[in-house]
Parts: C-alpha cells; sequence; structure tokens
C-alpha cells in the first residue's frame, strides 16, 4: 500500500492504523508531516452529529425526534414556503438526510452553483435552507445534504449558547487530547458540513471512541446509545458504484465480509471502523476523482488482509525501515535554470485584467539558488466571487484583516518547500509548491495548501515586464494577465 501511494504519486497524506487499541502504523508523505492539522472535508458531518447527541445528553434537546422549526426559531420571521412537511421535520430527518429538501450539493465552480456554496456565501445560511422548499416528504428518501449538516452545527450553538467548536473542545476534543482544533465558521456559525481541521492520529482517536461506545481511558465520553444510533443502517445513499447505509452522519458498507463504519469527506479524508477486528484506520489526503476510492481499496486489500493475530506480533526492524524510507519521498532531482529565469529574478508584476476574479495586486519572484524559488502575491480581498482556490485565505476580506500577502517557496528540485500561514478562524496551516521548468519561459508549480487538493498554476512568460498566470483546480480554471 504505502509502495503504491509512493510509486503512483496519490495525494495521500496520511495513514494511521490502530489495532486492538494500539497505534500499529502511522505513516506521512511530503509535504505534509502529521504535526499540523488536516482539513477532513465532509468527515466533519459525523463529527456535528456526535455534537447533537451530546446537547441531547446534556439535556439541552429533548430527543432526535424533537422539530427543527422549534430548536431554531426565527425572531418571529416567517419562512418561506412553511407547510405540513417543514413543520414535521425532525432533528432526526437531518442526521439521516432524509430532511426532504429541493437540495442539489454539486457542482461547486469558480461560480458555484452548488446549494452549499451559495449557503455559505449567503448573508444568512440557515435562513437559506430552511426557505428552501421541501419536496419529499421527512425521512422517507436520502439526499445529500450538506446544509442539513450545517443546520445541526446552527442547533448546537442555539441550544448551548456556543459555537459548535466551542462546545465540541469542552465536551469531546479536550477529553480526547485534542487542544487546537479548526473550523471554518460562515455567519459566526461553524461549517457543519465541511472545514473542520484535524490531525489524522486524532480522527483516529474519534475512529476508536466510536468503537468502544463512546468510552476513553475508562471514561464515558458519548452516550453509548448515541454511537450505537448513528451507526445504525436508516436508509440506502443514493451512490451508485457502492453498496452503502447511512446513520447519523456516518457510513455503513462491507468490505472483505467485514462490516464498515466511516465518516468520509472529499479528498480521501476517510476515518474507519472495523467492529470485528478492533480495527480502526484514518486516511487524510487531496484525491480527486476515481483516486478518491483508493482507501476503500486499500482498506479492503491491503489493511484488512494484514490482520493476522490478535496476539501482538515480533518486532519487524526491516519494515520500520521500509516505511521510514517510503515516508522521505523520492530523492531531490536538480532542474537547470534557464537563462530568462535570472533575467525575471526580482521582476514585479502587476494585475492588467479587469476581471480579476482572484484579487490578485502584484506577483513578485526571483531564484535565490537553482533547486529554489520565492514567490509574493499580493491580494486586493475583492476576489472572493472565486469561491475555490487554494490561496482564498487571502482573497476573502472577511477572513484576514490585516494585510494579505502570500510568501511562497516553491523547491524547483522535485520536492515541496513548505511556509506556515497564519489562518484567522483554523490557525496555523501549511502552503506548500514545488515547480519545474516546461519549457524556457513557462514554469508550471504544483500547489498544497490546508485545502489539500492539488492545484496547478502555470505561470507564462511572455518577455520580461509580462506575463500570464493560470490557475486550475477540480473545480475552476481561470488566468490572471500580469505586466
Amino acid at each position: 500500500m504505502l509502495q503504491e501511494i509512493q510509486e503512483q504519486d496519490l495525494r495521500i497524506d496520511g495513514v494511521i492504523v490502530v489495532r486492538n487499541g494500539y497505534l500499529v502504523m502511522e505513516a506521512y508523505f511530503p509535504p505534509y508531516t502529521g504535526e499540523h492539522r488536516h482539513i477532513i472535508y465532509s468527515a466533519t458531518k459525523g463529527i456535528s452529529a456526535l455534537l447533537a447527541g451530546l446537547a441531547i445528553e446534556d439535556g439541552l434537546i429533548l430527543n432526535e425526534k424533537v422539530k427543527v422549526l422549534d430548536l431554531l426559531p426565527m425572531k418571529g420571521e416567517e419562512i418561506e414556503n412553511l407547510d405540513d412537511w417543514k413543520r414535521q421535520l425532525a432533528l432526526e430527518d437531518l442526521l439521516t438526510m432524509t430532511d426532504g429538501f429541493e437540495w442539489q450539493d454539486w457542482p461547486y465552480g469558480i461560480r458555484a452553483e452548488g446549494d452549499f456554496s451559495r449557503l455559505l456565501a449567503s448573508s444568512d445560511g440557515v435562513r437559506y435552507i430552511l426557505d428552501k422548499p421541501i419536496v419529499q416528504e421527512p425521512g422517507t428518501h436520502f439526499n445529500y445534504n450538506s446544509g442539513a449538516s450545517h443546520l445541526l452545527t446552527a442547533i448546537v450553538q442555539e441550544v448551548t449558547g456556543e459555537t459548535a467548536l466551542e462546545y465540541a473542545n469542552a465536551r469531546l476534543f479536550q477529553p480526547l487530547g485534542i487542544h487546537d482544533a479548526g473550523w471554518s465558521a460562515y455567519q459566526g456559525i461553524n461549517n457543519g458540513g465541511s472545514e473542520l481541521f484535524l490531525r489524522p492520529r486524532e480522527m483516529a482517536k474519534v475512529g476508536f471512541l466510536m468503537l468502544n461506545e463512546g468510552r476513553w481511558e475508562g471514561q464515558q465520553i458519548l452516550p453509548a446509545d448515541w454511537v450505537e444510533a448513528s451507526l445504525q443502517q436508516y436508509i440506502k445513499t443514493d451512490v451508485e458504484f457502492i453498496e452503502e447505509e447511512y446513520g447519523y452522519q456516518w457510513y455503513t458498507k462491507t468490505f472483505a465480509g467485514h462490516k464498515v463504519h466511516s465518516a468520509e469527506g472529499l479528498g480521501g479524508n476517510f476515518t474507519f471502523i472495523v467492529p470485528d477486528l478492533e480495527l480502526v484506520v484514518a486516511f487524510a489526503g487531496g484525491l480527486m476523482g476515481r483516486e478518491m476510492a483508493a482507501p476503500y481499496r486499500f482498506l479492503e486489500e491491503s489493511v484488512i488482509p494484514a490482520v493476522k493475530s490478535d496476539t501482538p506480533l515480533p518486532p519487524n526492524p526491516a519494515y520500520i525501515q521500509t516505511l521510514n524510507t517510503l515516508a522521505a519521498g523520492l530523492p531531490a532531482t536538480a532542474q537547470e535554470l534557464p537563462e530568462f529565469a535570472r533575467q525575471v529574478s526580482g521582476s514585479t508584476f502587476e494585475v492588467r485584467d479587469e476581471e480579476n476574479v482572484l484579487g490578485i495586486e502584484q506577483l513578485s519572484i526571483t531564484f535565490p539558488q537553482g533547486n529554489e524559488a520565492r514567490m509574493k502575491i499580493v491580494y486586493s480581498g475583492t476576489g472572493a466571487d472565486a469561491d475555490w482556490g487554494m490561496d482564498i485565505v487571502f482573497r476573502r476580506d472577511d477572513v484576514l484583516e490585516e494585510e494579505r500577502e502570500l510568501q511562497m517557496a516553491i523547491g524547483l528540485d522535485g520536492r515541496f518547500r513548505t511556509v506556515i500561514v497564519d489562518h484567522d478562524e483554523v490557525g496555523k496551516v501549511p502552503f506548500s509548491a514545488k515547480g519545474r521548468w516546461q519549457d524556457d519561459r513557462t514554469l508550471v508549480l504544483t500547489v498544497l495548501s490546508a485545502w489539500a487538493i492539488p492545484e496547478t498554476w502555470t505561470l507564462e512568460f511572455d518577455d520580461d515586464d509580462s506575463a500570464t498566470l493560470v490557475i486550475e483546480t477540480p473545480f475552476l480554471q481561470t488566468e490572471v494577465f500580469l505586466h
């Protein structure tokens, strides 16, 4: 498995395997080291559901049958499309994504058409989803809805008087020894459907907590009945390529003859629980397309078959050496610096594009040595129309209050260079880049930030005072003209 990850250059950042309560494997792949928190995308939903259960345990919510509109009073305002189905909508319908709302999560794009992006961009995300018509009777049909998950954190905030992150810190994370989780917020409400940042080890802790019916080091952190309810199979999902059922924001499937529960997020950020093997496996990554199914395959073909005994195996120093070698990454391969790079080194370019959706004002680049470059980008903070991109932290005027300067280090020897960015909401996160010269005047970068999904930046120099920057992600492609 680890060798394939490296040889196929799969964007898997980390793998954690816990068996019988012991950490038996921990591997990270450059540039990720496990030191910093990793976005877990929609695996966040599993945490949001656990917080709802804790609020019930604390007596702040009666039970999962409580009506959503009773939990989220609209302060006297009449919501749109109010009917009997909407009045009967229960907390449990949100938990199982059987809410019945007219809703399409995807697609995301440079100007997103998906409902979840619209929710996050709206001035009142809670009102956005509650105003949507309900087109199927609640509790009867599954429809993937990150907005339903966002309502969970809104409800938690409403009933506790704290944000979901504050409540999670006190009731869930701190008892597990997790002290610096990050969680993006919109209109003051943590994103219940995504953008929670935890280290792979920390997601494995959550998985181990679920495996052990909510107990951690002798303490009952989660109600055992809520853990059981969360992992029940209430309804089949609408995913075509895999047979799975849905609980309270947790999935259940069968791999290699074993029942597997999971919290799953974009990029292959999956935490698997295999109860009959006492096994927890956490993947962190930035996989896209068909590659995003790689953690399923590795679980079924590599991890589960490796379970050989219920007693400790003898030490295997050769395996440890192999693991260390794989985690170190491929050797550096220096590339000769084109003569034009020396000419353009130290130049500063300004944007000459009227439709500058990225909000870039200036870009400067230097080549202090042959195997590394430095790039500085100055942002105006007016590029929020482009709702995706690794540098979005610098483009959103509601996130950074100080000067928006991205100082990038770029490895030109096949290895990433990493700088640390201090994000107002999620704390210190890594921003990594590596590049290669496609020809004498075209520099192609692979960029990774805390969003984890690889992005390609192509900087094509027309001459020493003009250039074009093309940025491609799985969700957008745009270009900026510089002079």
